[in-house]
């Protein structure tokens, strides 16, 4: 059985870093959807800035978890999840990144759209129907290869399952524990301030003066093992922070963030190089990859047939495990396991903010 979770994302940039991460997932489950996996970032952006969208929303993300007594395979969830976008018509034109998770219990996938569709320029929308939806499909997936579905509106124990995710989860963690007592709320008021710089700031120098701005001083000095934050007269270390709030708030941390922030603008310069030639060669570009795809058709094809081929075969041999028959539609659509997928059809549906990993690998 699987379960869907819409996971609001702050920055496309984080959150490709955190569904790659190599102690949670391996190259061969990491699929790129209109896009090379490796690049997807630069790729992503490059389309932002073609039809003049790079603010507001950068993507969206889902998960779609299986559970721990299921009886699934990181192949199998990774195929899973590819024909859950491959099915799903509001995904059609979109860029994305599917990468199954292998670091906890239960097997998950993170799926990481780009909001903006690279066919048409228009902004992906997502409603409550939209999600229902998608729940929908992935019980089809689940059952056409033989497991089982979660009760609607439950989660594997049965239990009631929320449905609303926040794009901040840290900031929301650090708020409900300000709101239950735990700790007060100059503190928290602290916590949520650093959260928010460590996802811009490039550099330590750069933290600290946005820090400031905010009304709050830093004193992050070589010589201490922790920092401390000043709030008027009061002050708290980042020892304090992590252990209110479960919360990485350590030097190493932020300037693992800081890193982070500066590939990511490293990487938008190098889509600015993209484009020196104008939206002109981008649609060229477009229509080039367009004619790659169609000149590989019959090797694609190949492919699919011997894929099915030999999933009869294996079949076949084990008499005494049950078969699953596939229908001829079925084995046409089986998804090849290539790194790259490219999906070039206009959608006919206009429809449709990391942070932390419990939050995402719910």
């Amino acid at each position: 059985m699987a379960i869907i979770k819409s996971i609001s994302s702050r920055s496309i940039k984080h959150t490709l870093k955190y569904i790659t991460q190599e102690a949670k997932t391996s190259t061969k489950l990491i699929t790129g959807i209109n896009c090379e996996a490796d690049t997807a970032l630069m790729q992503m952006q490059v389309v932002k800035k073609v039809y003049g969208k790079t603010n507001g929303r950068s993507c969206f993300h889902y998960v779609q978890s299986f559970a721990p007594d299921e009886k699934v395979t990181p192949e199998l969830v990774h195929q899973i999840g590819c024909e859950l976008v491959a099915k799903c018509k509001k995904f059609t034109g979109f860029q994305a990144v599917i990468a199954t998770h292998i670091d906890r219990e239960h097997i998950h996938n993170h799926i990481v759209f780009n909001s903006v569709r690279m066919t048409d320029g228009k902004k992906m929308q997502s409603s409550k129907a939209d999600l229902k939806a998608l729940k929908a499909l992935s019980d089809e997936c689940c059952m056409q290869h033989v497991l089982t579905i979660t009760e609607k509106g439950k989660t594997f124990a049965g239990a009631e399952r929320e449905e609303v995710s926040t794009s901040k989860t840290g900031s929301y963690r650090v708020l409900i524990a300000a709101k239950n007592g735990n700790v007060d709320s100059w503190v928290a008021d602290i916590a949520v301030t650093v959260l928010e710089n460590k996802y811009l700031a490039v550099s330590r120098e750069d933290f600290c003066e946005r820090m400031n701005k905010a009304g709050i001083e830093v004193k992050w000095t070589d010589g201490r093992k922790n920092i401390t934050f000043y709030f008027g007269k009061k002050k708290v270390r980042s020892s304090r922070l992590q252990e209110y709030f479960k919360i990485d708030f350590s030097k190493e941390g932020l300037e693992s963030e800081f890193e982070s922030n500066r590939e990511g603008d490293r990487a938008a310069k190098e889509a600015d190089k993209q484009l020196a030639g104008g939206k002109e060669s981008f649609e060229e570009a477009i229509r080039a990859t367009g004619s790659e795809l169609s000149a590989r058709t019959a090797e694609l094809r190949a492919e699919i047939e011997r894929a099915a081929r030999e999933l009869s075969e294996s079949t076949g041999r084990n008499e005494e495990t049950d078969t699953k028959h596939t229908s001829e539609e079925e084995t046409n659509t089986l998804p090849l396991k290539r790194k790259t997928k490219l999906v070039w059809q206009q959608s006919e549906d206009d429809e449709i903010d990391n942070n932390r990993e419990r939050d995402f690998d719910g």
